[in-house]
């Protein structure tokens, strides 16, 4: 599809409840691509998605109540884990990847944990395997969002991830690649962070023994300039988890498909077609 195409917002009905999502491509490959904390489907960069989608059939999922997902699978990680296991089991999607971004990796992590079987591989962007690998400052700040404005909030969570001067004009950079939507026009709610909040609070991570488990093809993306995910959280499933790949970045921060989307784009596709 052209760069500045409008992109059709559906809803799917799985078997607790709704799925809403966007499909791009006709490839024969599938790729489940899972945003992050706070994030909406406006978050996606239009370039490096539309260079996925030239190759492969994309699909961009709204989390559990962020847009028109909401189901009744149990609370926490897990359960949103299981919101995409239906979601992949009632399209039908034969062995897709899935990609995972920040909170959305963890989300893939434990979904690869019981659903292994049914997927090629993994792709974790910006994520770690568990919330000990979370930049300590950014935890005191999530710790104190709740007194803080929306605006401010926004602002501060910005700082964070962009890992760059300017936060401002960053935002209106997001504004600027995102995806142009026919019928798409939602933001993120306070229900959707109240349920975030606890889930990720409520998060156990994963072990040396559950990550030896996950044997399936894993290819970790991050930036160097991370203010949110350290090395160390790369380096912990590289080191158990048997078949991961580590790429590094030298910057790009934790929304680093914003500063290198064809680069990043290209390294998935290069990795996914080795396997």
């Amino acid at each position: 599809m052209s760069n500045n195409e409008a992109v059709v917002y559906q809803t799917k009905s799985i078997t607790n409840g709704t799925i809403g999502y966007v499909k791009l491509g006709f490839g024969r490959v599938s790729i489940v691509m899972l945003v992050g904390y706070t994030g909406t489907l406006f978050h996606w960069n239009r370039q490096f998605v539309n260079k996925l989608a030239e190759k492969y059939t994309v699909y961009l999922v709204d989390n559990r109540y962020v847009g028109l997902s909401n189901t009744n699978n149990e609370d926490g990680i897990i359960g949103m884990a299981h919101d995409v296991a239906d979601f992949i089991d009632c399209m039908k999607l034969n062995k897709p990847w899935v990609l995972g971004w920040s909170m959305g990796g963890v989300i893939t992590q434990e979904l690869a944990r019981f659903c292994k079987m049914f997927l090629s591989g993994i792709v974790l962007m910006s994520s770690m395997p568990s919330n000990v690998y979370v930049n300590v400052v950014f935890m005191l700040f999530m710790a104190e969002a709740d007194s803080l404005s929306k605006g401010v909030f926004k602002n501060k969570l910005y700082q964070f991830f962009f890992s760059e001067g300017d936060y401002a004009n960053k935002i209106y950079l997001l504004k600027d690649n995102a995806l142009n939507f026919s019928n798409y026009d939602f933001r993120y709610s306070d229900k959707a962070k109240l349920f975030q909040d606890n889930a990720m609070i409520m998060w156990d991570g994963l072990s040396k023994d559950k990550l030896s488990q996950l044997d399936l093809p894993i290819l970790q993306l991050w930036a160097k300039d991370d203010r949110v995910v350290s090395y160390s959280a790369q380096e912990y499933i590289l080191k158990y988890a048997p078949n991961a790949t580590l790429i590094e970045y030298e910057d790009g921060g934790h929304f680093l498909i914003h500063k290198r989307p064809e680069e990043v784009s290209r390294d998935i596709i290069n990795f996914i077609e080795k396997h």
